[in-house]
C-alpha cells in the first residue's frame, strides 16, 4: 500500500472515530474530542520511517582515549558516565557539577 493512500485511510479513520464518539457521547462537543484527534493524527506513520537508516561511517576514534565533559546539570550527568563506564573513560571534565550519588 502506497504512502499517500495509508496516510489518508489513517486520517479518515481518526475523523470517523471523533465523529463516532461525539455522536456517542451527545453532550460533549466534539473539542471535548480533540486529544482523541491528535492521537489518532499521531499514529500517521512519516515518510522515510519504514526504510532503515544508512549505516554510519566507521570513525577513527580510540576508545581508549575518551573523556566526558559537562556544565552545570551536564557535570552531573558526566560524572554519572564517567563512573559507570570507568574501564574506557579516561576522564572527566566537570564544571559546577556535581559528585556521583
Amino acid at each position: 500500500m502506497s504512502f499517500m493512500l495509508e496516510s489518508a485511510l489513517t486520517l479518515l479513520f481518526a475523523v470517523s472515530m471523533v465523529s463516532m464518539i461525539s455522536m456517542i457521547w451527545k453532550s460533549r462537543p466534539v473539542m471535548a474530542m480533540l486529544p482523541l484527534l491528535v492521537a489518532c493524527l499521531a499514529a500517521l506513520p512519516l515518510p522515510g520511517l519504514s526504510q532503515p537508516p544508512p549505516a554510519l561511517p566507521a570513525l577513527n576514534i580510540d576508545i581508549a582515549e575518551t573523556s566526558v565533559s559537562g556544565i552545570s546539570s551536564g557535570g552531573f550527568m558526566s560524572v554519572q558516565f564517567q563512573v559507570a563506564h570507568s574501564a574506557i573513560v579516561k576522564g572527566a571534565g566537570v564544571i559546577a557539577g556535581g559528585p556521583y550519588l
